[in-house]
């Protein structure tokens, strides 16, 4: 086995609480809005805990405790802070205070496990160093001693995977209080049911570069982003002519790197949409929908368009009824995965307001997108705010229209973890009427 002796492992995977340090880090990062509302944050906070359970049932570990953990960071340190917090009162923020009580304990097991296998690790990872560094200093003592380096380098992983397994295995067996149903009233409307024909397995094929986008509208298709869907939470072989891959181990210590391709949406969804708001667009007035789906294994699958009571103007569009929409998508068991809007006479762009607006939705979760239709220049575009964008945005106190110096490509940037897909359909509900 050859060793790089010019590059040293990343000192973070030698020191097992340090690697933990940085994957609570990742979680801490989201602080609150005071732009965005209370009912809003308890939204989606539990939208949070769903999609840390779903990460859990997965044996995904890592990303369930990240996402756990900013459950709990939020619920305890930081909705506090929001000033309308102390009179808010709904069935959110009582689940969200309930299932507290389970996700603290849940925490601390999944981070004592998470420490047991980076231990492991760690283990495997220091002998890889060490191998490093006696070919840096005696290149003659490393040559005669490689055969049986090699057979260190194969225990210390079989080691370290029966940890690991040991590990999911023993979390995998877990089973987390669930938020209940929400009982919304005699006027409740029920979404439709997504068919049955859409299946895990067809919809984690749909990741074709040549996948035609909505109908024949021009729909900006990005390079794949950096970044991966896989674990650390499990040891890097050796190959047999190169020391181990530390940037895999590192690809989801945060989960601040989006998936690359892991947000699908129908295709039928815009004309759908489209249809559905033509007479505001007839009148030049926005339209606004909430983008809802769920998730199957790591990818994010758009199924519904909920348009909500709104107002709106050629430049704007406010949804209402937040409640109304939250208990809607709770009871078909549906997360909040973004936001549309129309844009009836620009082309497809994002307003300071739409900056706020994403902003919301990606500080709860990183992979929210906005789609932004323009049909008067036959465009359609899936955004998503750039880190830069993310910090001005969170130190911005103004409301309202106002300018940002900053523009595409700083602030924000067509998102390149979305795929159209031919592989389902979508539904809208419109609850305007």
């Amino acid at each position: 086995m050859s060793v790089n002796k010019n590059k040293p492992l990343e000192a973070v995977l030698l020191n097992p609480d340090a690697r933990l340090r940085k994957l609570a880090d990742s979680a801490e990062l989201t602080t609150l809005s005071l732009q965005v509302s209370i009912h809003r944050y308890y939204q989606g906070v539990l939208d949070l805990y769903k999609l840390a359970v779903s990460y859990l049932d997965d044996r995904l570990i890592e990303r369930c405790f990240v996402l756990m953990y900013r459950y709990c960071w939020f619920c305890i340190t930081e909705l506090p802070k929001h000033p309308d917090d102390a009179e808010h009162e709904s069935t959110e923020k009582t689940q969200a205070r309930e299932l507290l009580n389970n996700a603290v304990p849940l925490t601390s097991e999944l981070e004592r496990q998470i420490l047991i296998v980076y231990e492991a690790q760690a283990v495997y990872y220091r002998f890889a160093e060490s191998q490093r560094v006696l070919l840096l200093e005696d290149p003659q003592a490393w040559r005669l001693q490689q055969e049986t380096a090699n057979k260190r380098y194969e225990e210390l992983y079989k080691e370290a995977e029966e940890v690991t397994v040991r590990a999911g295995m023993e979390m995998g067996r877990v089973r987390p209080l669930q938020p209940e149903f929400v009982d919304f009233g005699p006027n409740e409307r029920p979404l439709p049911q997504v068919p049955t024909e859409v299946t895990p397995s067809k919809l984690l094929l749909t990741t074709r570069e040549d996948e035609p986008g909505p109908s024949n509208r021009h729909v900006s298709s990005p390079a794949v982003a950096p970044g991966s869907s896989g674990s650390a939470f499990k040891p890097i072989r050796p190959a047999a002519d190169s020391q181990p891959d530390e940037s895999s181990a590192n690809s989801s210590l945060s989960d601040e790197a989006v998936p690359e391709k892991n947000y699908a949406i129908p295709c039928d969804l815009v004309e759908k949409f489209l249809k559905c708001c033509a007479e505001n667009t007839k009148n030049n007035i926005q339209t606004c929908g909430v983008l809802a789906g769920r998730k199957l294994r790591d990818r994010y699958i758009i199924t519904h368009v909920l348009v909500p009571k709104q107002s709106g103007t050629a430049d704007y569009c406010v949804g209402q009824g937040e409640e109304e929409v939250s208990c809607i998508l709770d009871n078909a068991s549906l997360l909040t995965l973004g936001w549309i809007q129309t844009n009836p006479k620009s082309k497809a762009h994002m307003s300071p307001m739409d900056f706020h607006t994403q902003h919301a939705y990606q500080k709860i979760m990183k992979e929210s997108v906005a789609v932004i239709c323009a049909p008067a220049h036959d465009e359609v575009t899936a955004f998503t705010m750039t880190p830069r964008g993310m910090e001005v945005l969170s130190e911005c106190k103004l409301t309202g229209n106002h300018p940002h110096p900053e523009t595409y490509g700083e602030l924000y940037t067509t998102a390149p973890h979305v795929v159209w897909s031919t592989d389902f359909n979508s539904y809208i509900l419109d609850i305007r009427d």
